[in-house]
């Protein structure tokens, strides 16, 4: 018995079964697959933007720190403040290596409404940017009205090293002394500009939102963050324990995306069940007669498992090509469920994303089947020829 041949006509012979079959099995697989890619890709973003600022600690308000540490990675509004009085003490511990003042708030371009972030730094910022590859960030003042851009800025609104940043941001013009390389990561739609001029600009003389801290070789981080921690007013966090929170925060999330996911498979298995049971009862006189042929129960089961084979593996490419086509938009989505989410893709294609994927749809076929082929094992041939008798 050729049971391919078999299986692929009774697939032509009801056609719009069939599409439908597939298309609920796409739908599944978009889901189950974008759940898997983004679960990976959003570790793997907030671990890059982690790895962006390269500090060991951050020093910030009296307050919650894992909140301001995001508000210093993507900006935000911190209310409270530090004083130079507890940056210089900050600065003075013996195991601190490089202390580095931080200084932001989120501005709003005028015109187009598009978002960035005024960062007021000292010149050695860009040695807590690793992915900057630079020493130091060139001004020719402290109090300089001079800029670094994010390459997003540059590209978006055509701007280069010598231009004037136009005062759509801010009322005060500064000019552009720098482009920063392109990271993809939040750094690339920043300005970075001196703390004293920012501090001006902000309104906030003598004073900074945050401090990123390096440690001497071979120093304890618990240790020096138990010891900073006694400066008054003064809250210390490592960027371990923000990445790990942060994680927790979007764990919610992530489960009301799952719980919402096999709602959608559930609903899947049974269209695909109530599709298979309806096809063997259409053919119940046709499976019957093959038995009274010959034909045992195994072979039609064959038959059977073999287009369930087929839809389940149209269904999961489909629903991989699609959620790859529309990765944009399900990002989007995304974006909307997880507050803060990194910058950069929060979706993740790998070779093991796939084979978990394409496992996932095999043992869904096979679940699927379960109910379907037991109804084929109890079809009789003596069914066949009293229908065909009356």
């Amino acid at each position: 018995m050729n049971y391919l041949g078999l299986a692929a006509a009774n697939l032509k012979r009801r056609k719009w079964r069939t599409l439908f079959s597939v298309i609920g099995i796409t739908a599944i697989v978009m889901a189950f697959f974008s759940l898997v890619t983004f679960a990976q890709g959003y570790q793997n973003a907030l671990r890059k933007e982690f790895t962006s600022l390269g500090i060991q600690i951050l020093a910030v308000p009296k307050g919650c720190p894992y909140e301001m540490t995001i508000y210093v990675l993507h900006g935000g509004h911190i209310e409270k403040s530090l004083t130079m009085e507890q940056f210089y003490k900050v600065r003075e511990h013996p195991s601190v290596s490089l202390a580095s003042p931080i200084l932001l708030q989120k501005v709003v371009h005028k015109d187009t409404h598009m978002e960035t972030v005024l960062y007021g730094v000292y010149p050695d910022f860009a040695k807590l940017k690793p992915l900057w590859n630079m020493e130091q960030l060139s001004f020719h003042h402290e109090k300089a009205n001079e800029c670094w851009i994010g390459s997003n800025i540059a590209k978006t609104l055509s701007l280069k090293v010598g231009d004037p940043l136009p005062p759509y941001y801010f009322e005060q013009e500064c000019t552009i002394v720098g482009v920063l390389p392109k990271t993809r990561t939040a750094d690339d739609q920043f300005i970075f500009a001196p703390l004293q001029t920012v501090q001006h600009i902000l309104g906030y003389p003598q004073q900074m939102k945050a401090i990123g801290i390096q440690l001497k070789e071979g120093e304890k981080v618990g240790a020096v963050m138990e010891e900073l921690s006694q400066i008054p007013d003064v809250q210390i966090v490592s960027y371990r324990q923000a990445e790990y929170t942060l994680n927790d925060l979007v764990q919610s999330t992530r489960n009301l995306i799952q719980i919402a996911i096999w709602f959608i498979v559930l609903m899947g298995m049974i269209g695909i069940v109530n599709t298979l049971l309806m096809t063997i009862e259409d053919r119940r006189k046709e499976m019957g007669m093959m038995k009274a042929l010959g034909a045992t129960s195994l072979q039609l089961s064959y038959v059977v498992g073999m287009e369930v084979f087929f839809i389940i593996l149209s269904g999961c490419g489909l629903g991989m090509i699609m959620s790859w086509i529309f990765n944009k938009g399900i990002e989007n989505l995304l974006r909307l469920l997880v507050s803060n989410a990194p910058s950069g893709s929060l979706s993740y294609y790998s070779f093991s994303t796939i084979v978990s994927t394409f496992l996932f749809c095999i043992f869904l076929g096979f679940l699927a089947s379960i109910i379907p082929l037991r109804t084929v094992r109890k079809i009789s041939p003596l069914e066949a020829i009293q229908d065909e008798k009356s």
